[in-house]
C-alpha cells in the first residue's frame, strides 16, 4: 500500500470549513491539553479521502458524538464494557455497514502490516494502523493520537468504533478490502 495522504485531504476539508479555528477541550483533559477537533469533526472530515474513503451513518455520527471522550481512551477500564458488543464480525459489517456504529468492538489481535503517524495540527496527530488477523481479514485505522509503543510487525488488540467499508489498492495492482475503524484504544496484545 502506497503512503496515504489523509492528513493533507483532511487539513484542507478542514481549513475550507474552518473547523479548526476554535480549539476545543475534552472533558477528560481539561487540565492537560486541548484537542484542535472533536472526535466526530476528526472522522466526518477524514470520510472523504483517496486511500479509505467511507460513509459516516447515523448511527457513528451519534455514537462519536456523544463518546467523544473515548477518541482516544487512554485507559481500557475507562470504556463502559455496556458500549461494546463482543459479537459484531467482520462479515457482518461488510454485509451491510449501516446496522453499525452505535457499538465498539475488539479485535483481540491482530498484526500491524503499516503503521503511519502525521501531524495534522499544532500537536495533534492521526496515527493510520493497517492491520490483518489471523483469518486474513484487514482492518484499517483511522487513531486520534500517537502510539508511541507500536510499531509494524507488532501484535495489537484494538478497541474502536466501525465506520464502514472500504477498500485500497494493493501492490498487486488489485483491491484490499477493509472495515474502517475509529480508534478507541490499542495497546501491544501479549
Amino acid at each position: 500500500m502506497k503512503k496515504t495522504k489523509i492528513a493533507a485531504v483532511m487539513m484542507s476539508a478542514l481549513l475550507s470549513t474552518g473547523c479548526i479555528l476554535a480549539p476545543v477541550q475534552t472533558a477528560k483533559a481539561e487540565e492537560e491539553e486541548s484537542r484542535a477537533l472533536t472526535a466526530f469533526e476528526l472522522y466526518d472530515a477524514l470520510h472523504e479521502n483517496e486511500a479509505v474513503p467511507y460513509e459516516l451513518n447515523d448511527k457513528a455520527t451519534d455514537f462519536l458524538t456523544e463518546y467523544d471522550e473515548l477518541f482516544p481512551c487512554e485507559n481500557l477500564e475507562d470504556i463502559d464494557t455496556e458500549l461494546i458488543d463482543d459479537s459484531i464480525t467482520k462479515r457482518q459489517i461488510q454485509k451491510n455497514d449501516s446496522k453499525f456504529g452505535d457499538k465498539l468492538f475488539v479485535l483481540p489481535s491482530v498484526y500491524v502490516l503499516q503503521i503511519l503517524e502525521e501531524e495534522i495540527y499544532e500537536g495533534d496527530y492521526i496515527t493510520e494502523v493497517n492491520v490483518i488477523d489471523e483469518e486474513g481479514d484487514q482492518y484499517y485505522i483511522l487513531y486520534y493520537g500517537e502510539l508511541t509503543d507500536v510499531y509494524e510487525d507488532d501484535t495489537v488488540s484494538v478497541v474502536g468504533l466501525p465506520l464502514g467499508n472500504s477498500s485500497f489498492e494493493n501492490t498487486n495492482g488489485g483491491q484490499t478490502l477493509v472495515i474502517v475503524i475509529a480508534g478507541s484504544y490499542i495497546e501491544l496484545a501479549e
